[in-house]
């Protein structure tokens, strides 16, 4: 099911993600200035940033449009708003999207993608259930309280 949370979740990160791009003007600053290998790699970082706005943007697209390719409430997949607990932890909450991972919005949900350990180990799993995850401090239980 897509929630409107979700929505406000996407355009919050779009809009985010926005205000830390940098302008044209300063992707590309003087690039007479810059020997190839520094052009081509303003070049790249624009395009990164590009990417990622229009996968955002086609997910927000979605959303609106109810064609939504995004996981249901039931279980941990991409779409999906989890929160979780680490044995002894706080409560977290994270997003899972195909891209972005890292980024923590406003309401303190952090971005998350189905490729990390954790993405991984919770994808597929639904409410109530307690997965083991790898992390560099070794195997960790986490219960996921919701899925949304």
């Amino acid at each position: 099911m897509v929630t409107s949370r979700k929505g406000m979740l996407l355009e919050g990160l779009l809009a985010q993600l926005k205000a830390r791009r940098p302008s044209e003007s300063t992707v590309i600053p003087d690039i007479s200035a810059m020997d190839q290998e520094e052009r081509q790699e303003q070049v790249r970082q624009r395009r990164d940033w590009q990417d990622r706005e229009n996968v955002l943007n086609e997910q927000i697209g979605m959303l609106g449009n109810g064609n939504v390719p995004l996981g249901t409430a039931a279980v941990v997949g991409l779409g999906t708003i989890v929160s979780w607990r680490y044995t002894g932890g706080r409560l977290q909450v994270g997003f899972v999207l195909p891209t972005a991972g890292g980024e923590v919005l406003s309401d303190g949900t952090c971005v998350m993608t189905p490729n990390t350990p954790l993405g991984r180990a919770l994808k597929g799993h639904q409410l109530g259930e307690t997965v083991e995850v790898k992390t560099p401090a070794g195997l960790r239980k986490v219960e996921i309280l919701s899925v949304e």
